[in-house]
């Protein structure tokens, strides 16, 4: 909010553009998108060429679920400037996702071109290709987009993973269910060791092995997803996406196996505190919150292990920074968790104790 203010200040005295656009992106990363797009809009009017405007005004848009209103901004930056790769990717997606097949195969089309031998290459362009002729039919089109990968990718996993699945799509197409669901085992293997591939494209390789019979690659993927929080997916995602797939056995099963993973890093944690490796039960349970970070039994349990290393080994200003926020966060989950107050005055009683030795540390 601070730099919101800032901003807000400069645009008092002045029209500035770059002003304009940090203010809409302070307000996106707070979640007001109806002040982002407010802003924007006034900045597009007095300058209609500020290309960033447009690609936060689609982010925007998306954000709130709205497919039409995204493409429709990213058309209008794609009109002014058409040579930007990303840009051009992200409407391809778009029109993909909105059912304008022909706008996709298009725009992907141009991609490809734009992006076959600089620097911005990727072999997902390819793929996004295949999977937009395959969606209208064309198996002979998709079949010469798979061959032109073959030829100007570089070899390695992400190329190795983009060509099994356009493989796979194609296979399928043409009722040939066994080489389809081979492929789809050959991409989920190249898929272990890349990690650079889109989020999306990861959870369309899912949903392909799911409905082929691959339910052992399509856990393997979504765990590995999961475990990653740099991805975004969540196990209730997970759940959602085998619902989806009308796999609620394996919606059940990852509800499951995740409660019985968390149990047993409790009990790691019960007995590493026993012998005496706090901050090893402090590690173990961090690992737990990750899993379930809404969970006020694990929250509680991790809190009382940080105060529990810092009674035995001292203050600690980042951990208790961080067992502060974990407070916090717990009073928001639930404020009348039994072990919130007793918790609280631990952790006032430790910070008091730490002043109280620094104040006598600094007379002496």
């Amino acid at each position: 909010m601070r730099r919101a203010r800032v901003y807000a200040g400069l645009l008092e005295s002045r029209s500035l553009g770059w002003a304009q656009l940090g203010l809409a992106r302070c307000q996106f990363a707070d979640g007001d998108y109806t002040a982002t797009l407010e802003t924007l809009q006034s900045l597009l009017d007095e300058n209609p060429k500020f290309m960033a405007a447009y690609d936060l005004m689609a982010r925007t848009h998306e954000a709130m679920g709205q497919p039409d209103e995204t493409r429709k901004a990213l058309e209008a930056a794609v009109s002014i400037s058409p040579h930007m790769v990303r840009r051009l990717r992200h409407l391809g997606q778009v029109a993909f996702d909105t059912g304008d097949i022909a706008a996709a195969e298009k725009t992907f089309r141009q991609v490809v071109a734009k992006a076959k031998y600089s620097e911005f290459r990727d072999p997902e362009d390819h793929l996004n290709l295949v999977r937009a002729l395959v969606s209208k039919g064309d198996a002979a089109g998709a079949a010469g987009v798979l061959r032109d990968l073959e030829r100007s990718s570089r070899s390695g996993p992400g190329t190795d993973a983009c060509r099994a699945y356009s493989a796979a799509l194609i296979q399928s197409l043409n009722g040939n269910g066994e080489a389809a669901a081979a492929e789809l085992a050959n991409a989920a293997k190249a898929l272990e060791a890349c990690a650079s591939l889109s989020r999306g494209m990861k959870l369309n390789l899912v949903k392909s092995c799911l409905e082929n019979g691959l339910d052992q690659q399509a856990m393997q993927m979504l765990d590995a997803m999961t475990e990653d929080s740099a991805s975004g997916i969540t196990h209730a995602d997970a759940q959602a996406l085998y619902e989806k797939a009308g796999r609620s056995d394996l919606a059940h099963n990852e509800g499951d196996s995740v409660e019985r993973y968390l149990d047993d890093l409790v009990k790691q944690a019960a007995l590493r505190s026993g012998q005496g490796d706090q901050r090893g039960a402090v590690q173990v349970l961090k690992a737990a919150v990750k899993r379930r970070p809404e969970n006020p039994g694990l929250m509680s349990a991790l809190a009382s292990a940080m105060l529990r290393l810092m009674a035995d080994s001292g203050w600690d200003g980042p951990l208790a920074e961080q067992c502060a926020g974990l407070l916090v966060r717990l009073r928001k989950a639930d404020p009348q968790h039994a072990m919130l107050a007793g918790l609280s005055s631990q952790y006032i009683s430790l910070r008091t104790k730490s002043n109280q030795a620094s104040a006598i540390s600094s007379a002496e």
